[in-house]
């Protein structure tokens, strides 16, 4: 019972957004799942852990709660590669780590990989990250046309993606559609971080359009989001 109290916590905690306290119901999750000897517990605890940590800016203690989590066959190949994919989220910008990790991952991953739409798009920002726009617009566009409509997250994400790479492209009136239907998935899914996101990025669109009503209408929602969050709307959260 108490395992499972305070894994419940942990997750309506990262739900809230309230990152501290997620980080802290994990820990106590971790270490009720090690003393009960369940090993598919311990791996989802260091995820959820290191998770929080990531979103906190601990990147240094993310990674430690996540490597015993590489090696250790007893925590299953999914768990393991898990694991991997958010040690290469981590890892960007140093794409070839990234890349390295990544791959890892998708070896581990049986198939068809429950975690293969956020591979694609792990993908797809480490090409972003090359300023390789061509590969970036590919593997969103491939994703956009085979994800499944339950993968909402990673769809919004592609569709994030697949704008950024046109606008990079100089095919911004293309990219505008792109970036408005993350915005629709996005508010749906109630992530105001993916959301400033998006509102940054439909800016820059509006302002290589010259869409003056567009501009002002993208920046009044993002100073309201980022006003209900506490972030500077002229600068990544």
């Amino acid at each position: 019972m108490a395992v499972h109290d305070s894994h419940s916590k942990a997750l309506r905690a990262i739900q809230q957004e309230d990152l501290a306290s997620a980080a802290e119901y994990w820990q106590q999750t971790l270490l009720r799942y090690q003393a009960l000897d369940d090993w598919q517990g311990q791996g989802q605890a260091r995820l959820g852990l290191a998770q929080a940590q990531h979103k906190l800016g601990q990147l240094e203690v993310a990674q430690a709660t996540l490597k015993p989590l590489l090696a250790q066959v007893l925590f299953g190949d999914a768990i393991r590669a898990q694991a991997h994919l958010q040690l290469a989220m981590i890892s960007l910008p140093d794409v070839g780590v990234a890349a390295m990790y990544l791959a890892e991952s998708e070896r581990l991953c049986a198939k068809p990989c429950a975690l293969q739409w956020a591979q694609h798009n792990l993908a797809a920002k480490i090409a972003a990250s090359k300023l390789d726009w061509p590969r970036v617009a590919m593997i969103s566009g491939q994703l956009l046309a085979t994800a499944p409509a339950t993968e909402r997250a990673e769809i919004a994400h592609a569709h994030r993606l697949q704008a950024l790479a046109l606008l990079r492209q100089q095919q911004a009136g293309a990219a505008l559609p792109h970036i408005q239907a993350a915005l629709e998935l996005d508010r749906v899914l109630a992530k105001p971080a993916w959301l400033l996101e998006d509102y940054r990025l439909q800016l820059e669109i509006a302002t290589v359009l010259r869409d003056e009503a567009l501009q002002q209408e993208s920046r009044q929602r993002l100073q309201s989001v980022c006003q209900a969050v506490r972030c500077d709307p002229d600068y990544p959260r």
